[in-house]
């Protein structure tokens, strides 16, 4: 029973998600959006080449706030833990996409060096 716990936690932690932490990034804004949910905020730091990290919280301190995203840059934050919020990083984000024919990322070239 017990080595049946150590690999469930051990597993676990091999596949910490990255593109859905329960954290705030407290810092670092470059703008922020109203979106309809998470997915449509991390599409948001997806098409920003600035964007490093989004936090998207589905309510907030006030009516105004709620369904924020907050396109941010990592450097000068400060990492907390937050119940109402989903952050996702943009390296994460970036792998999770995929495009239309099938490729993963944006900067996918092929051997030509081009995106053809």
């Amino acid at each position: 029973m017990l080595l049946a716990l150590i690999l469930v936690g051990t597993v676990s932690l091999a596949y910490a998600d990255d593109c859905d932490l329960h954290k705030d990034y407290w810092g670092g804004d470059l703008y922020t959006t109203q979106e309809a949910d998470f997915q449509a905020c991390k599409d948001t730091c997806y098409a920003d080449p600035a964007c490093e990290v989004c936090v998207f919280k589905e309510d907030g301190w006030f009516v105004f706030d709620a369904y924020t995203c907050y396109i941010k840059v990592i450097a000068g934050t400060t990492l907390l833990d937050c119940g109402n919020c989903r952050a996702a990083l943009k390296s994460c984000i970036d792998t999770e996409h995929v495009r239309d024919d099938g490729r993963c990322g944006p900067d996918y070239l092929n051997a030509a060096g081009t995106d053809g």
